[in-house]
């Protein structure tokens, strides 16, 4: 017999979805944030740790997918054509069920980034994690709205963030036309930077390289391809007479 005795009614206790959802916004302020760099170089690092499961050129281009759309859920059926268009469906859809596990099996508490379904698949834009390509683009929308120093601030932390290209080792399709805008951008801001040095006459910063900005002359080793990004007519170095 059951210390509930025999026809007693155990009370069961019913959660709603509101009280689920407080649960999980529990949980993730108690997680640890997750790093994620996807410019020059990958890395993931969490609670101080890097985290080195995500190798291979495949996951990582997953993963950068999933967080450059992390804006709406993304289909599986457009993920499976995406990355195997050589393929059958049946295969395509194979091949996507098999790197989701696995990229689930290397992320820490997975369920609080992704959210996995029979048709979709998100990444949460609520949970706790940094992404250099947000950063980049959050201080170049800064900029526009700022003025004088607050401006040079703001393109100054964009170039910063810049650390090179999008997943330089992945070559991936969909990925040349995000890594093109995204270097696109870098340059117009890298531009936009020296010009404002200028007109302030901040000679000194521009060349050679005062904080965040020495890398709009080529100074930072990470950027080692943005010397030729910036056109030799905005240079400084003719003025410094």
């Amino acid at each position: 017999l059951s210390a509930c005795g025999i026809g007693t009614k155990v009370p069961t206790e019913t959660r709603t979805d509101g009280q689920a959802a407080g649960d999980k916004d529990v949980l993730l302020r108690m997680m640890q944030t997750l790093h994620i760099r996807l410019l020059g170089s990958f890395s993931l690092t969490f609670d101080d740790t890097e985290l080195m499961g995500v190798h291979t050129a495949r996951l990582q281009s997953l993963l950068a997918y999933l967080l450059l759309h992390r804006d709406a859920p993304q289909s599986r059926q457009q993920l499976a054509f995406l990355f195997w268009p050589d393929t059958s469906d049946a295969q395509a859809h194979t091949n996507l069920r098999q790197l989701l596990h696995a990229l689930r099996r290397r992320l820490p508490q997975s369920e609080a980034y992704l959210e996995v379904t029979d048709k979709t698949v998100r990444w949460r834009g609520d949970a706790p994690f940094t992404l250099d390509v947000a950063e980049f683009e959050a201080a170049l929308a800064e900029a526009p709205r700022s003025e004088g120093s607050a401006r040079v601030a703001a393109l100054e932390r964009s170039v910063a963030a810049y650390g090179g290209d999008l997943l330089p080792g992945c070559y991936d399709d969909w990925m040349a036309p995000e890594r093109e805008r995204l270097q696109q951008q870098a340059r117009s801001a890298c531009q936009k930077l020296v010009l404002l040095l200028e007109t302030q006459r901040h000679y000194a910063a521009a060349l050679a390289g005062d904080g965040a900005t020495g890398w709009a002359v080529g100074s930072q080793p990470c950027m080692g391809n943005i010397p030729a990004l910036v056109p030799k007519p905005i240079r400084v170095t003719s003025r410094m007479t």
